[in-house]
């Protein structure tokens, strides 16, 4: 049996790196690993601490990123010295034979692949920019082999960290797995095509300026305007550091049907009594959220960012936008919230798309493959 060392990286409030780390778990519990993991003390509470316990899994902490570090702008060397120095005495002391690393910024822990150990780095977001040489590149370049790999969660992110990291004579090393739902929300019956005395418009995720949330409640305005706050509402669950403002910014235009709800525990409720799945976000790697609206039926409205492209059909599952065409946005989300027909239709083959390539049993038999590769 191989012993595992998961250092992850998530928001305790959720996003699509918790979504992960809950999953990864699961699986490694179901295939029978020993699993050691670092955690620094702002992912530890009593939720994460039961989570991990109550699969037999420990965890250590490790030093938290801050500042600079934190923003992942520090010369590439002086990460890997960061790296080395807060993993090496688990290591020594646990001696695991694969590292895995989950992160949602590039090159957080990515130093850890000089070590002569099996080495999976899992990156949920993407590289922007990168200098033809670099000393990251002629690592990775160095480095990555069949034992050391990196696994992302789009095309569209495997297409960045090429351009901007490895180059294209090791992309057979960077592997695309899209990220699927917590177990957890499995056991969810999907529910379509119920009666409700309002139509609603969700969104869910973090309040964050990628996200988009001010072109969001210009668009909820004029579909709003439009249709009349009888007929619809748009609500947006997630924390984030612009919650507080964009809370602020319901009440100043005083509409109760454009709501920031914060973050919801049970967010199957939310997506059960939804009409329609809006996401206008200016960066999106993957989009787990828009997927788990696929599963719970309803037609999507995304913006052609990322990988999302590559979760929602246009036309087909849902319509994606570009990300300035506000009058297109407005007139589609009005087109499905006024034609029962076609929101039907496209939430029954968003549906089907979710099971053939982002169902846990998909995900499930690619990781196995993958890991047995490695191991």
């Amino acid at each position: 049996m191989s012993k595992i060392l998961l250092i992850a990286e998530f928001n305790v409030s959720g996003g699509g790196t918790l979504e992960y780390f809950k999953t990864v778990l699961r699986f490694y519990s179901s295939q029978e690993y020993e699993v050691v993991i670092g955690l620094n003390k702002k992912q530890i509470n009593e939720e994460t601490s039961l989570f991990i316990e109550n699969l037999g899994f420990r965890f250590f902490l490790i030093p938290e990123r801050k500042g600079y570090f934190k923003k992942a702008k520090v010369p590439f060397v002086v990460s890997i010295i960061f790296d080395l120095f807060s993993i090496l005495p688990i290591i020594f002391k646990e001696k695991p034979d694969i590292i895995v690393v989950s992160t949602g910024t590039p090159v957080n822990f990515l130093g850890l692949i000089l070590l002569p150990l099996k080495f999976l780095y899992v990156v949920h977001s993407y590289p922007t920019s990168g200098r033809k040489v670099s000393v990251k590149g002629l690592i990775l370049n160095l480095c990555l082999n069949k034992n050391k790999r990196i696994l992302t969660v789009s095309e569209f992110s495997k297409k960045n960290i090429v351009k901007y990291w490895t180059g294209n004579r090791k992309r057979d090393y960077v592997h695309v797995i899209y990220n699927t739902l917590d177990l957890n929300k499995l056991v969810k019956k999907r529910k379509i095509n119920i009666k409700r005395k309002i139509n609603r418009v969700i969104t869910v995720g973090h309040v964050r300026s990628y996200k988009n949330p001010m072109l969001w409640v210009e668009v909820a305005k004029r579909v709003i305007e439009k249709l009349g706050s009888r007929y619809v509402e748009f609500i947006w669950a997630g924390s984030g550091e612009l919650l507080p403002e964009c809370q602020k910014l319901g009440k100043d235009i005083k509409s109760e049907k454009i709501r920031f709800i914060g973050y919801q525990k049970d967010i199957g409720l939310l997506y059960s009594t939804g009409t329609i799945y809006f996401q206008p976000s200016l960066i999106e790697s993957h989009g787990l959220s828009v997927v788990e609206a696929m599963r719970w039926g309803l037609p999507c409205v995304v913006t052609n960012v990322g990988g999302m492209p590559e979760s929602v059909v246009d036309n087909e599952t849902g319509f994606v936008i570009g990300v300035e065409d506000v009058d297109v946005m407005v007139d589609k989300i009005v087109l499905l919230l006024t034609n029962k027909e076609l929101r039907i239709k496209m939430g029954n083959a968003g549906y089907h798309r979710y099971i053939n390539n982002f169902s846990y049993e998909i995900w499930h038999s690619k990781m196995v493959k993958l890991y047995s590769e490695i191991r």
